[in-house]
C-alpha cells in the first residue's frame, strides 16, 4: 500500500490540483462499528505517515464516522451518507465541501446532512416488550428490537413486527452466565493469525461449505508471494 500510495502521487505537480482519494483503513480512525471487521483490525491499517503530505486534499473511504485524521488535517473520511446499519445508531453524517486551487491548501466545509429515517436500537427484557413497543410507534425511522427473555417465546419476532411495520430486526435471549476462565469467542486477531484458518471460517460462514485443498494451495501460494 505505502509503494502504490507513492507510485499514485508521484505525478503530481506544482501548478495543478493534486488531490488523493484511497478507500483504506488508516491508523488512528475512529471506527462507526458497521465496518466489516476484518478489514478494519490492525492487520489492514495503513500508517498515516504513508499518505502524501504534498497533497492538497486526501478523501479516504471505508471508515463510516466522519472526521480527519490527527497525522494529516486535510486527511478525512466523509463517512458514510447514512446511517448504514444499528452501530451507527445516533451518529450525524455530513459530506465535505471542498474548495481548493493549485499550490493552495484545500478548504472543506462540512455540510450535515438530514438524516429521515434514523436507526434505533430498543434494548428492554421481556416484561417490558409492550411498552416499548408502544412507546416507538412514532420513530421515524428503523428499528432493532433486543429482548431478553424469562420465559421462551418463540413468536417474539413475528410478534414485534406486525405490531410494528418499521422494525428490521428482534434479537431474543436468555441471560446468559460465563463460567471463570471461560471465553465467549475468539478474539478477531487469533483467527487473523492463522490465514488459512480465517479463510476456511469464512467459507463455512459465508458460503456454507467447505474450501477445497485447490483454493487452499493457491490462497497460500499468494498469500507467501505478497508476504515477503
Amino acid at each position: 500500500m505505502e509503494y502504490l500510495m507513492k507510485n499514485l502521487t508521484s505525478s503530481f505537480i506544482p501548478d495543478a490540483v493534486n488531490v488523493l482519494v484511497a478507500h483504506t483503513m488508516v491508523a488512528g480512525a475512529v471506527l462507526s462499528g458497521s465496518e466489516a471487521k476484518r478489514h478494519s483490525v490492525e492487520s489492514y491499517e495503513l500508517s498515516g505517515q504513508s499518505l502524501d503530505a504534498s497533497a492538497q486534499y486526501i478523501a479516504l473511504g471505508h471508515v463510516h464516522k466522519p472526521q480527519h485524521l490527527t497525522t494529516n488535517p486535510l486527511a478525512r473520511y466523509s463517512g458514510s451518507l447514512i446511517q448504514v446499519d444499528f452501530g451507527e445508531e445516533g451518529e450525524d453524517k455530513f459530506f465535505n465541501l471542498i474548495e481548493v486551487e493549485p499550490g493552495l491548501p484545500a478548504k472543506v466545509r462540512q455540510i450535515p446532512l438530514a438524516i429521515e429515517r434514523p436507526l434505533k436500537v430498543v434494548r428492554c427484557e421481556q416484561a417490558e416488550l409492550d411498552g416499548q413497543i408502544e412507546a416507538h410507534r412514532q420513530h421515524p425511522g428503523w428499528l432493532r428490537f433486543d429482548v431478553l427473555l424469562e420465559n421462551p417465546m418463540p413468536n417474539i419476532k413475528e410478534y414485534v413486527q406486525k405490531e410494528l411495520e418499521n422494525v428490521l430486526h428482534v434479537n431474543a435471549g436468555f441471560r446468559r452466565t460465563v463460567e471463570p476462565g471461560q471465553s465467549e469467542g475468539r478474539p478477531l486477531e487469533e483467527w487473523l493469525a492463522d490465514p488459512v484458518q480465517s479463510l476456511s471460517e469464512y467459507y463455512r460462514q459465508k458460503k456454507q461449505r467447505d474450501v477445497t485443498p485447490e483454493v487452499i494451495e493457491a490462497f497460500q501460494g499468494l498469500y507467501q508471494q505478497f508476504s515477503q
